[in-house]
């Protein structure tokens, strides 16, 4: 399955834009990556949107789907426009998104990487990257969020890039991938992807845990051993054949979800004038917008239907936990 997009800046003539709307992406540009504890969505621009670690019931490390401005992005692109096609690796739950530009083309394979006898005590996201053909100028930002506005972000840099969310520690591994800049609870960096070489971006997330910090050696191999689990085992429970029972019981549920969600967005919209509360408002069409479009119990376009719902119905009730309760019409 492949996805064209164009970047910013590129010729989107007979391709589906990247536009985002108050930095909003439409939920059905993300592309759904996960290692059985924590799910992540990656936009097609390359951007981490969403990812709570290392559990599902964790702090969101990201959490810009919800609220751009705060919520916390890891994101990974050319520094030129481009165009872009993305897929899932046959048989695998690691999305590989390519982007081509006018000096070349370069892979960017996501992974949740799990250990050798299962999911790892902390949370291991890799971005592994490989250039094509030429010599691509990159750029990356790994930015948390404000565990919607409880705590600030802040950074050390000691062996290696440390950042603290609250009781969330992350260290960044970075090989052949520029030089880690530090800023205001963040860092970022540059590089050119060059026909050859591959080049490693990896985020370790531990909560109130002691944080082990791997080589690129290891998270490569682990990545490797990711990519030949099946991508059902990760991610898809098993689903029953289309127009059997189950198939009926299944439509029914993917709809009670839907409107979970619908009535969780609004409650989370209405309970206060925060920011957070606004984001999720202006968010909410673009939900109902994207669902519409996608048929129960089929596969969509990034992924299947049921497993992306299920992900927003987590990330927005995620949100609604910090928030006054309140009813919705």
């Amino acid at each position: 399955m492949t996805r064209d997009a164009a970047g910013p800046g590129a010729d989107a003539a007979g391709h589906r834009g990247l536009a985002r709307t108050d930095g909003f992406a439409g939920i059905e540009s993300y592309g759904v990556i996960g290692d059985g504890e924590s799910v992540a969505l990656v936009a097609l621009d390359g951007a981490i949107d969403w990812w709570a670690a290392p559990a599902m019931d964790s702090p969101p490390v990201f959490a810009a789907v919800l609220d751009p401005q705060d919520g916390g992005c890891f994101t990974l692109e050319p520094i030129a426009p481009y165009r872009v096609k993305r897929r899932y690796l046959p048989g695998t739950n690691v999305l590989e998104t390519t982007f081509s530009t006018r000096d070349g083309t370069v892979r960017v394979l996501d992974s949740l990487n799990q250990g050798a006898n299962g999911p790892l005590p902390w949370a291991e996201l890799a971005r592994d990257i490989r250039a094509g053909d030429g010599a691509v100028p990159m750029r990356w930002r790994v930015a948390p969020g404000t565990l919607f506005h409880q705590v600030r972000p802040w950074v050390t840099f000691r062996d290696v890039p440390l950042l603290h969310a609250g009781g969330l520690m992350m260290a960044i591994v970075a090989d052949q991938a520029g030089e880690p800049r530090p800023g205001l609870g963040e860092f970022s960096g540059e590089f050119t992807a060059k026909s050859g070489q591959y080049a490693l971006l990896t985020l370790i997330v531990a909560d109130h845990a002691p944080l082990v910090v791997p080589s690129a050696v290891d998270v490569r191999q682990r990545r490797e051993a990711t990519g030949h689990v099946v991508r059902a085992r990760l991610v898809h429970p098993p689903r029953p054949d289309p127009g059997s029972a189950g198939h009926a019981r299944l439509d029914a549920e993917l709809h009670r979800r839907d409107g979970a969600v619908h009535t969780s967005v609004l409650r989370t919209a209405r309970a206060s004038p925060r920011r957070g509360n606004r984001a999720a408002a202006a968010w909410l069409p673009r939900f109902q917008a994207s669902t519409r479009r996608q048929p129960c119990g089929r596969p969509a376009a990034v992924g299947c239907y049921g497993d992306l719902l299920e992900c927003v119905w987590l990330a927005v009730d995620r949100a609604g936990a910090h928030l006054d309760p309140a009813s919705a019409d």
